[in-house]
């Protein structure tokens, strides 16, 4: 990763400041000196046995990423150099007074050998330090530190599905015992791929239709998992969006739905490769006779650690 050209971009400004661009101005550039630190937590929890060898152990999980960056501001002067050193400062300061929404936040992102596009939001973990030898005034030497409290890299490109409404059929009935299994079919699913290599976030979106749909369900058949909010969405323009990075539920108007959850609910999240998705409800074909129109559409962006 030292030769990967980094664009940091303050989420608050827009302002923004490359490591290792050496084409926009060969002149006048920061290169990075060092590999990059991708350093990430790792959250323990054990209790020592005593009187005997070993320890309970706990779940683990990933905590906050470190990321340091090292090297050496150029230009053919020193007010050149001068002038990236106030960019990089402009870019990553804190704001006077944090705020939800003005934390300080910034962006990185950066294409890697194999042409894949990765993003992740840091803010500053320490201050930039400066340092020079003596007359060099055209050189500068520089480090910083991020801290980034989801330890997750994400793609830059946004995957979206869309299906429609579909309904549980399959499972069978018999009044005798035979050899044989009858599977319960889910009509309408769809194939979500998930090309990261860890579990994927997701922003899903169903819609109502006319008649209504009671109940809206969000089934993951690869992970068994389900997401139910107890309303209905009386018609399509009626729509719930669902963050499972977030934790949030709200509707077409942006009124929080999260209360409506059902107790047994989980986010949908994705698993590293084919994910089997269905939107179902309440309401069946078998009853009403009448085909789905309700929308559904997912987002997501494939994710490493």
């Amino acid at each position: 990763m030292i030769g990967y050209k980094f664009k940091i971009t303050s989420l608050q400004t827009g302002q923004f400041f490359y490591l290792n661009d050496f084409v926009t101005d060969p002149n006048n550039f920061i290169a990075l000196q060092e590999y990059p630190g991708m350093e990430v937590d790792i959250k323990n929890a054990e209790i020592q046995k005593e009187g005997q060898h070993g320890i309970w152990d706990f779940f683990s999980f990933y905590g906050k990423r470190l990321m340091s960056f090292s090297g050496v501001i150029v230009g053919v002067d020193g007010n050149e150099v001068e002038t990236l050193k106030k960019q990089m400062l402009r870019v990553l300061s804190l704001p006077p007074t944090p705020m939800v929404g003005n934390d300080g936040s910034v962006l990185v992102t950066w294409t890697d050998a194999s042409g894949d596009n990765w993003q992740i939001q840091g803010k500053l973990y320490s201050q930039p330090k400066f340092d020079r030898n003596m007359k060099q005034s055209y050189k500068l030497d520089f480090s910083f530190a991020l801290k980034c409290k989801n330890p997750e890299i994400e793609s830059q490109e946004i995957s979206l599905h869309t299906s429609t409404r579909g309904w549980k059929q399959g499972a069978l009935m018999l009044p005798t015992l035979v050899p044989a299994m009858f599977d319960i079919a889910y009509d309408k699913s769809f194939i979500v791929d998930n090309n990261g290599a860890v579990v994927s976030n997701t922003i899903i979106t169903v819609y109502g239709e006319a008649g209504g749909v009671t109940n809206p369900t969000i089934y993951n058949k690869t992970t068994g998992k389900f997401f139910t909010v107890n309303m209905t969405l009386t018609n399509s323009t009626k729509y719930l969006v669902i963050d499972s990075k977030l934790g949030t539920v709200v509707d077409q108007d942006g009124v929080d739905k999260s209360g409506l959850i059902s107790l047994t609910s989980e986010y949908i999240r994705l698993v590293p490769g084919d994910n089997e998705i269905v939107y179902l409800s309440d309401e069946t074909p078998l009853s009403s006779l009448v085909e789905p129109t309700a929308v559904i559409e997912t987002q997501h962006r494939s994710t490493i650690i």
